[in-house]
């Protein structure tokens, strides 16, 4: 699978440019409208991290590929009333964005899940996420949770051809880490970045991505697209 080659070519590259940890980004192929054929072929070719959006496809992927060590990462907007269908089938959320869903999560999850706040940096209305200011707010109150296994952060910023535009996202969402960490919100440090997509996923890992989340680099262009 030369394109996964690629990517993953180019990732080892930029961390290597900034001076990183070379395993300190995990790859996360975004299979979403993909076939389980790709996801396989993926998989054969060394890849275990795989980013879902919609609960019924998820469903319908971890029923149909019975793979070991295979992590499945849930990266959209996760409705309450889905929370039992999808906790004890991923790895990591990346997505969470309320205490409602939270609390949700708590009660439906056989052991902690490694979560991730969305944090909405733009003034896009049809993006969803927190504000800065909430999740500040919000992070204490998961403490208690012990189900919630708080890891960092995710961030979408708008899309714009120049990747360029997405530096300053990618700056804040890693200084609202940080800002973060100093004040102690939560009850061990928060480490992850997951922000980059196949189109700027070289500026998001110079900014401290910690998580790329690539999809049409590795597998084209989505049916339907």
């Amino acid at each position: 699978m030369m394109e996964l080659h690629n990517v993953k070519e180019a990732v080892r590259q930029t961390i290597l440019r900034t001076g990183r940890n070379s395993k300190s980004v995990r790859l996360i192929a975004v299979s979403k409208g993909q076939s389980q054929n790709k996801i396989h072929e993926a998989f054969e070719a060394g890849q275990r991290d795989f980013g879902e959006n919609y609960v019924q496809e998820l469903m319908e992927k971890t029923q149909g590929l019975s793979l070991p060590k295979i992590h499945w990462h849930f990266l959209g907007h996760l409705q309450k009333n889905k929370v039992n269908k999808v906790v004890n089938k991923i790895a990591w959320l990346h997505s969470l964005d309320s205490l409602e869903l939270a609390l949700a999560i708590n009660k439906k999850s056989l052991q902690p899940l490694k979560c991730l706040l969305e944090i909405k940096l733009s003034k896009e209305t049809t993006k969803t996420g927190l504000t800065p200011s909430v999740a500040l707010e919000l992070i204490p109150k998961l403490n208690d949770l012990s189900n919630i296994d708080l890891c960092g952060l995710m961030t979408i910023p708008p899309f714009d051809e120049d990747p360029e535009k997405s530096r300053p996202y990618f700056r804040e969402l890693f200084n609202l880490l940080k800002e973060m960490n100093q004040r102690y919100l939560y009850k061990t440090e928060l480490t992850e970045l997951s922000m980059g997509m196949s189109h700027d996923f070289e500026i998001a890992i110079e900014e401290g991505a910690t998580m790329v989340r690539i999809g049409s680099a590795i597998f084209g262009e989505r049916k339907g697209k």
